[in-house]
């Protein structure tokens, strides 16, 4: 067999896994340059030092038990726009490490052990659109962390052990699309973190320590359409929270410890989906649903409430989901009698009220309306 270094073979696509315990000498397998897309995975590999592959633009490291990477091991891979090196136990990066690939679109670090991001790690990356490093440990953004990132459209911060943000950290991402924070320590939303995003859609915030929203937080975020502050400690949403939002679809606020809220969804036409059951609410606005009129699922489940009367669900005419269950109604609310759209109904649990956990159907639900309904 000839010596592999006169091979004359030219790979674009390469994928190593399983059966090395090392990386191939930089010539053994590829030459002039050419390979394209390169994937390392299910192997043996403690540290890595340099790659030389001037046209190489995919980069998987995954699953190594990698845990060290050298400064200079992406610096001649110039035309790299996509990394990702997951499932490893990298516990930092270094300072420099970006420093000549301003070509990368794509960076995934998750699920490794990165406790500390450099302040100008990703000063470089002025083309990057997606940044994933959930599943680590970090414990702390820096303020100016993200600063030159004006093309990034989705970060991902999730699983880490994040407890404060600084109101200027997102500052300057005016295309960011969605924002990760669920599952971390974070106890304070600075009123203006959100501030000058004006191409949000999508929030994440649950599984923190949150306990208050400042009525400001959203105001800029015209174009948001979901919001997730579920299983955090919030104690009450003050009025006008989520008012004016006209493009929200999804809003969840379950499984906090609010008590009160205030009338907060002020012309936010597009509302589908609201979430705020497992919470103390004893009471509701009789105005809370007004704008509410494409509202399709509505959880007001394991709470305290005790009347729902009035007209409070009237406007909720395209409503197909009511969820009720373990509460302490006393009975049931009289606007549930002309909502013409539910199709599936959830009393259970309510002690006063000796009532089937659920009725599906329009037709069985009428039928349950008209035997119950008030002065029959």
């Amino acid at each position: 067999m000839s010596d592999s270094k006169n091979l004359k073979i030219i790979f674009k696509k390469l994928d190593i896994g399983g059966f090395l315990n090392r990386i191939p000498e930089e010539n053994a397998y590829f030459e002039n340059g050419k390979l394209k897309r390169l994937y390392l995975r299910n192997i043996n590999i403690v540290e890595m030092d340099r790659l030389s592959f001037p046209d190489l633009e995919l980069l998987v490291l995954e699953n190594n038990g990698l845990r060290i990477i050298h400064k200079d091991l992406i610096s001649k891979c110039k035309n790299l726009t996509h990394l990702r090196i997951k499932f490893n136990e990298i516990k930092g990066i270094p300072p420099n490490f970006f420093e000549h690939n301003e070509k990368l679109e794509s960076l995934e670090f998750t699920e490794n052990r990165i406790e500390e991001l450099h302040p100008d790690l990703f000063s470089k990356l002025i083309s990057l659109r997606e940044l994933n490093l959930s599943k680590n440990r970090i414990l702390k953004i820096d303020a100016h962390l993200l600063k030159n990132l004006s093309q990034l459209k989705t970060l991902d911060l999730s699983y880490n052990n994040i407890e404060n943000l600084d109101e200027s950290i997102f500052s300057g991402l005016e295309k960011i699309d969605e924002i990760n924070l669920t599952e971390n320590s974070i106890n304070n939303l600075p009123a203006k973190l959100l501030t000058n995003l004006p191409n949000l859609r999508k929030i994440s915030l649950g599984y923190n320590l949150i306990s208050s929203i400042d009525p400001g937080t959203f105001t800029k975020n015209s174009a948001i359409k979901w919001i997730y502050l579920n299983s955090n400690k919030i104690q009450r949403i003050k009025e006008n929270t989520f008012s004016n939002l006209s493009h929200l679809i999804r809003l969840d606020l379950s499984n906090n410890n609010i008590s009160m809220i205030m009338p907060c969804l002020h012309n936010c036409e597009r509302l589908e989906w609201f979430e705020i059951d497992h919470n103390q609410l004893t009471g509701l606005p009789q105005d809370i649903f007004k704008s509410l009129k494409k509202l399709i699922r509505l959880n007001l489940s394991h709470n305290s409430l005790s009347i729902l009367d009035g007209p409070i669900f009237e406007n909720l005419i395209k409503l197909k989901l009511l969820i009720l269950n373990n509460n302490k109604l006393e009975e049931i609310p009289s606007s549930l009698y002309n909502m013409n759209n539910l199709w599936e109904l959830y009393l259970g649990g309510n002690k006063s009220l000796d009532y089937p956990n659920s009725i599906v159907g329009r037709e069985n639900i009428n039928k349950f309306l008209a035997d119950k309904k008030v002065g029959n």
